[in-house]
């Protein structure tokens, strides 16, 4: 997992627009489909959602994307590459995910981001990190000293 501020920022944004009821999702013209949200976060699904959006952060942020995006656009070389990390890594909390179902978690929380998909302005992301900076910086605020 990355630590840089830009890709945690990243990461959370993902995470709520792919499980937010309130992010529109376009109805694929040719089938009449809509792309359902993940699920809400729990203890059951949360290693595997913020996994695949952390993921999907890094790759925006390093370029890696597909150029493609679609079916089995995420069963590449990179997928590979970070499913290794993982199961090298020994998090027991995602050890039972295959590679297959890793490059389908990303594919179907892509699916699930809605119209705005992996886009994410600056100034989002910016404002993230400020936001963070204030709640977190108790070491000048009085009322803590």
């Amino acid at each position: 997992y990355e630590n840089d501020p830009y890709v945690v920022a990243i990461t959370l944004v993902y995470l709520d627009r792919a499980c937010s009821l309130e992010t529109f999702r376009p109805v694929e013209p040719y089938t009449g489909d809509q792309s359902p949200s993940c699920p809400h976060l729990s203890a059951a699904n949360v290693h595997k959602l913020y996994l695949a959006a952390n993921i999907l952060a890094l790759r925006t942020y390093r370029n890696e994307l597909p150029p493609m995006l679609g079916r089995g656009a995420f069963n590449d070389d990179i997928t590979r590459h970070y499913w290794r990390m993982l199961h090298n890594s020994g998090d027991e909390t995602v050890k039972d995910v295959s590679e297959f179902e890793l490059g389908t978690l990303l594919e179907w929380m892509v699916g699930s981001m809605g119209s705005a998909g992996l886009a994410v302005q600056v100034e989002e992301v910016d404002s993230f990190i400020e936001n963070w900076k204030s709640l977190f910086d108790w070491e000048n605020d009085s009322d803590y000293l």
